[in-house]
């Protein structure tokens, strides 16, 4: 089994961080981006491709005559994606701890302004998370299961297995479903939103997260994106 890096998109990424050290995030869904109509009733099966060569050389993905034509970006069952996040050398590295901006509620500084951050390590910067090696990640997930669908088609369950939270304000008589603020509660402090955004239905809170990271690339919901999907569940591999 293999393993690949897994990140997640701005502004959101931080909150995706701790959603799953918290266990609110099971699923993880990206866009299929294809140059040409991929019909999923009559088109090829999810598979392991090349499935009688050495294991290392195996992937996940579908079948195209005999042939890789698209691969999972999270392999198949039983492979393994590490999470880069955002993080500073306030140590690890030659005797210094290494930190994470999703863990520091005071931090706010671009992770390429270059300025001071302070919290008790004020000549480090944060580096995003496309930099970050594998020695300094402190997640891995075991994945589960892989599908593709189309983003229109995912289900109440599925939206809150990417991460929402659920909040009520009025002692239960109305809840609501969002990305919270470090502090779990509705809010602007950090990158969470403010109670009037978020949503009663979880595909609508889901759909307005997935809005606000790709429909600005071109994937926004109305233009009904096919989505990888995967199942995963945190591992201390």
């Amino acid at each position: 089994m293999t393993e690949r890096a897994l990140y997640f998109r701005q502004p959101s990424a931080d909150a995706m961080v701790r959603s799953i050290l918290n266990g609110s995030k099971t699923q993880h869904r990206q866009p299929m981006a294809l140059g040409f109509p991929l019909a999923l009733s009559s088109g090829p099966a999810l598979d392991w491709l090349h499935p009688n060569t050495e294991p290392e050389k195996q992937s996940y993905g579908f079948w195209f005559n005999d042939r890789t034509a698209i691969v999972s970006p999270f392999g198949g069952p039983g492979d393994y994606l590490w999470v880069r996040e955002c993080f500073a050398y306030g140590g690890g590295t030659n005797g210094k701890p290494i930190v994470y901006r999703a863990d520091w509620p005071e931090l706010k500084r671009p992770c390429d302004s270059g300025k001071p951050y302070g919290g008790g390590f004020p000549d480090e910067k944060w580096s995003p998370s496309i930099h970050m090696p594998r020695d300094a990640s402190r997640i891995t997930l075991l994945v589960k299961r892989v599908w593709v669908k189309h983003l229109q088609d995912i289900s109440k369950e599925g939206a809150i297995a990417e991460g929402l939270s659920k909040c009520t304000k009025d002692d239960g008589r109305l809840w609501k479903y969002g990305i919270p603020d470090r502090d779990g509660l509705p809010g602007t402090d950090d990158d969470g939103w403010p109670w009037r955004e978020w949503q009663v239905d979880p595909v609508e809170a889901s759909l307005r997260l997935w809005n606000s990271i790709y429909a600005a690339k071109g994937f926004g919901f109305d233009e009904k994106p096919l989505v990888w999907a995967c199942e995963f569940e945190r591992t201390p591999r």
